[in-house]
C-alpha cells in the first residue's frame, strides 16, 4: 500500500478526505508534508472547508504541539484520514482555529514516523509507504487490530 504526494512549487502535498466523526463533518484537505511538525494539524483554512467553528470544539481537549515555528495550542479531535490508495489513519488531530490563514494543514511526524518516505524531486514523485497496514488502516507500532492478535493476547 502506498500514498502518493503531489509536488507543488517547493512543497509536497498529500490529499486526504478528513472526517471528524463527533462533529459529523468531512472534506478533502491537501496536507503539507512537514517533518518539523510534531503532529498532524488543521488550521483556520481547513476549518472553513469543514464548516467547523471554534465553538464546536471541545474546550477540555487543548494540548500543545511543537514545531520549527514554536509552540502552538491545539484542540484535539478524533479524525479519520482517508488517503488515495485505499489507506486510512485514525488519529487525534490538532485543530488550531486561531492560526493565520496562510498556515496550511500539516501532515506531521506522528504520521510520517509510521511510513517510509521515498522522494524524487526531479521526477516530482513522492511516495509514503506505511510500515504496518491492516485492512487498509495504518497502525502504530505495537497497535493490535486483528482477530488473531486478540486471540493471542488472551
Amino acid at each position: 500500500m502506498r500514498i502518493e504526494g503531489i509536488y507543488y512549487r517547493d512543497a509536497i502535498l498529500v490529499p486526504a478526505f478528513v472526517s471528524l466523526p463527533r462533529l459529523e463533518v468531512g472534506a478533502v484537505i491537501n496536507f503539507l508534508v512537514d517533518t518539523g511538525a510534531s503532529r498532524t494539524a488543521l488550521h483556520s483554512r481547513s476549518l472553513e472547508a469543514l464548516s467547523v467553528s471554534e465553538s464546536d470544539l471541545d474546550k477540555d481537549s487543548i494540548t500543545q504541539s511543537m514545531g520549527i515555528g514554536g509552540h502552538q495550542d491545539y484542540y484535539t479531535e478524533l479524525a479519520d484520514l482517508f488517503f488515495v490508495g485505499n489507506v486510512s489513519w485514525r488519529c487525534g488531530i490538532g485543530i488550531g482555529p486561531g492560526t493565520p490563514s496562510r498556515i496550511p494543514p500539516l501532515l506531521g511526524m506522528d504520521f510520517l514516523n509510521l511510513c517510509r518516505l521515498q522522494a524524487d524531486p526531479r521526477a516530482e514523485r513522492f511516495v509514503l509507504k506505511p510500515y504496518r497496514v491492516e485492512n487498509g488502516e495504518v497502525l502504530a507500532y505495537g497497535e493490535k487490530k486483528s482477530l488473531l492478535d486478540r486471540i493471542l493476547l488472551r
